[in-house]
């Protein structure tokens, strides 16, 4: 079914992991470590390089940045 959409598995997976960490950064006080446990990552910085590829920024920069 993906196919049909023209959706790739992985990027599906990446954009759902991205949308539920920026959800996680702009209504909570969670940990970095605690939200890329939730988001399915084994390690923290696996999750930030992830971010950071995706927004340019780590997910903290991000957080400081959009509660200014």
């Amino acid at each position: 079914r993906l196919a049909e959409e023209n959706i790739n598995y992985r990027n599906l997976i990446k954009d759902v992991r991205h949308k539920k960490a920026l959800y996680f950064l702009r209504h909570t006080q969670l940990r970095i470590d605690k939200i890329a446990l939730e988001l399915g990552y084994k390690e923290p910085a696996n999750f930030r390089r992830a971010f950071k590829d995706v927004t340019g920024k780590s997910p903290r920069e991000w957080r400081k940045q959009d509660t200014e």
